[in-house]
């Protein structure tokens, strides 16, 4: 019999790295609509150097998005599975994720 788990772990570590930003991140800045490269989403979004203020056009694979003029407080943490930011204003770093 085959003993599975290293393998198990390894896939284990590799999901939770990944959920938790393990992947790297993207510094997005306002006024204008950012989609994350293939194969790509962001999962976790988070306002430095101050507030960030959504725009409409912010999108979710599930769930609801952040509505126009919705406020990320800095070192606020919004997490999902984010297909597209649009800031009207503010920094925020986008994490990766797949």
């Amino acid at each position: 019999m085959v003993d599975r788990r290293p393998l198990v772990m390894k896939e284990t570590e590799d999901a939770l790295s990944e959920a938790m930003g393990g992947l790297g991140f993207d510094r997005l800045t306002g006024e204008s609509t950012h989609t994350p490269d293939d194969p790509y989403v962001w999962v976790a979004i988070k306002a430095v150097n101050g507030n960030a203020v959504f725009a409409a056009n912010t999108a979710v694979a599930i769930g609801d998005a952040p509505s126009a003029n919705d406020v990320l407080t800095q070192d606020d943490v919004l997490v999902g599975r984010f297909t597209a930011i649009d800031l009207t204003s503010g920094v925020v770093y986008a994490y990766r994720g797949q």
